[in-house]
């Protein structure tokens, strides 16, 4: 039989800052107020260009006065009219380039301001050294001793423990990196869900280890969300949900209609849809 637990429902911050909170963000910012910069530049310079080519609408409306001098005709009246409508319009147009363009330079510089503290050679030593003492610690709280310090030293590691030591090891691996993000405050702190903790067969002594590591882990105020078939009489403090013994089904039919109107507004500003 499966079981569900949620130990835990707090979730932390008022909300998701719009300026970027991690340097993978801010590169991806910094792309697009690139790309956005360009469109913009181009357009500009295409302005500018039409604006050039008014001179000589210019000089064409100059010399039909002169020639008139006082005796136009409606169509001459109109004609004058539509073509100093156009020079203004294009003013304008060059007007509002311009500040757009300066608002994404502004971006630009704020973008890279952010990218500098993430550069930060000091504030990268630390974080690192963090995460391997944090590695290595998780690793002998979960009896993993095979990995040596060049791994625990990698952001990126090759684990290369077989049998049940693996799955160990990369929960300890895992929640070195989870710590980490959470020493940022900003925001909300994602739920962390695991499917089945029990991998590879673990011994009772291991499987209770690995329950008491999640449970001490988890980060404040951070949601746990863990699916298990056995629990081993581990009280882990929080909900559980006990889904049935259906195969190949985790929602309920009888449930259904509720849940998908709670949904349903989520779904539907995704999709852009209104009402």
């Amino acid at each position: 039989r499966s079981k569900v637990f949620r130990p835990f429902q707090t979730v932390r911050g008022n909300g998701v800052e719009p300026i970027a909170k991690d340097a993978q963000t801010c590169h991806e910012l910094l792309d697009a107020l690139k790309e956005d910069k360009s469109k913009v530049e181009k357009e500009l310079a295409l302005a500018r260009e039409n604006v050039a080519e008014t001179v000589e609408v210019r000089t064409s409306i100059d010399e039909l006065l002169a020639e008139k001098q006082g005796d136009l005709a409606l169509n001459d009246l109109i004609d004058i009219e539509g073509k100093r409508s156009m020079i203004e319009s294009l003013g304008d147009e060059i007007v509002i380039l311009e500040k757009t363009l300066k608002a994404i330079h502004e971006k630009i510089s704020g973008v890279q301001e952010a990218m500098s503290e993430y550069d930060d050679r000091a504030r990268l030593k630390k974080i690192k050294l963090a995460y391997t003492s944090d590695f290595e610690a998780n690793c002998q709280q979960l009896n993993v001793k095979g990995l040596d310090e060049k791994t625990f030293k990698k952001i990126k590691p090759k684990i290369n423990e077989g049998g049940s030591d693996y799955p160990r090891a990369l929960l300890a691996y895992f929640f070195a990196i989870v710590s980490r993000i959470a020493d940022k405050d900003e925001g909300v702190f994602a739920p962390i869900i695991i499917d089945t903790l029990n991998q590879q067969e673990q011994d009772k002594p291991n499987i209770l280890k690995m329950f008491e590591f999640v449970t001490e882990k988890r980060p404040e105020g951070a949601q746990l969300v863990l699916g298990l078939v056995n629990d081993y009489g581990y009280d882990f403090g929080g909900t559980t949900f006990d889904i049935g013994q259906t195969k190949y089904s985790l929602l309920s039919d009888s449930e259904y209609d509720d849940l998908a109107g709670e949904l349903a507004p989520y779904e539907n500003q995704h999709h852009g849809i209104s009402g």
